[in-house]
């Protein structure tokens, strides 16, 4: 079950259900209700793990939980995390540094803010305060804004204890969807100095929300300041692709979600861990610059995760989908990066001639 209706998860579905969501990029509880159901009584036994989708709105988590058993962070948690009240009052004890943040506006708020939704995901959601004015108080909040490198981190945790599975630098902004919509992240190798501080987060951290299975953080390291926490993300996180090669088994294979699974069972996996330096990938969620339909591409290479939909227009600002690339270091693995979103984006035009998707030199 998902909202997006992409080609790539539906592969492997024994079946597939694609359900609305609001504005927000949350289920409709109705027809996410109505599925759960029927699955629950079709196929006995069956357990759901879930992504994105549900920050907003937590409460469908338990009501979720009335048909089928959830593998996942608990919904108290899940509200825990995204609620910026619930937040400061719970990391305010642990001694967690993380940004300024306030419910509403007033004559304490000077210098540079950003208005959040509680509950959003992805960045599209964050706009800059220019008259000190919430426009929906209700859902609103506002953060201070700091300027720096953003950084995330993939955990598995399992209640009490945890492993790092990888650091990225993320990428942010885009001409059509806002300065702060997620747009990419590549792999990153922190300074111990930096590892040691995001440990000691999380030592404190994952106890007290109880976390489990694969989480992400993210946080900004300010160029003369000590790094700040922006958020906590109680389920796989969208960089959790790029280190699945990172996660091998006792056995050799890469299996990621057997890690989430035994997380939200609370047990640690037993492997190798993630090494720290290896090959460098990166990944770039494509935005269409300009109205056009893709010509028509037999078999999308294997860089394309979740390919463009056949015979469809696409607006400015609409996702086309997300590309990847690796290699031996950082410059080598961006420029191939940077000619594979050229070539898709060029392929964005009025056509009618079939020609297979290839990169040249890459």
């Amino acid at each position: 079950m998902d909202a997006c209706g992409d080609p790539d998860p539906r592969l492997d579905c024994a079946s597939y259900t694609r359900l609305a969501v609001d504005e927000d990029g949350c289920f409709s509880p109705a027809p996410l209700l109505g599925a759960v159901r029927r699955l629950s009584q079709q196929q006995p036994g069956l357990r759901l793990c879930y992504g994105s989708g549900f920050e907003a709105r937590p409460g469908l988590l338990r009501e979720i939980m009335q048909w089928l058993p959830v593998l996942g962070n608990h919904p108290d948690t899940v509200a825990r995390c995204q609620n910026p009240a619930l937040s400061r009052r719970w990391l305010r004890p642990l001694t967690v540094p993380h940004p300024d943040t306030w419910a509403a506006a007033d004559s304490r708020v000077c210098g540079p803010w950003l208005i959040k939704r509680t509950g959003g995901t992805g960045g599209g959601h964050v706009r800059r305060l220019h008259n000190r004015r919430l426009p929906h108080p209700a859902r609103d909040y506002l953060q201070r804004y700091v300027a720096g490198k953003i950084l995330s981190v993939v955990f598995v945790a399992s209640g009490r204890d945890f492993r790092v599975v990888g650091f990225n630098r993320q990428y942010n902004g885009d001409r059509h969807c806002g300065e702060f919509v997620f747009s990419g992240a590549i792999t990153h190798v922190p300074k111990p100095r930096l590892r040691t501080v995001v440990d000691g987060w999380l030592r404190k951290l994952i106890p007290a929300l109880q976390l489990r299975g694969l989480c992400g953080i993210d946080l900004i390291a300010p160029a003369n300041s000590r790094p700040l926490l922006l958020e906590i993300n109680p389920r796989p996180p969208a960089t959790w692709p790029l280190h699945i090669p990172d996660l091998t088994a006792t056995d050799g294979r890469s299996d990621a979600f057997s890690w989430h699974i035994q997380g939200c069972q609370r047990q640690l996996p037993a492997g190798s861990g993630p090494e720290t330096g290896g090959r460098v990938r990166a990944m770039r969620h494509l935005f269409a610059e300009r109205t056009g339909r893709l010509q028509p591409v037999a078999d999308w290479p294997d860089w394309v995760v979740n390919p463009p939909a056949r015979r469809r227009c696409y607006h400015p600002g609409e996702p086309l989908c997300t590309v990847l690339a690796e290699g031996d270091d950082e410059q080598q693995t961006l420029d191939a990066l940077q000619r594979r979103c050229r070539h898709i984006h060029h392929c964005l035009q009025p056509q009618t001639d079939s020609a297979p998707l290839r990169e040249n030199s890459a």
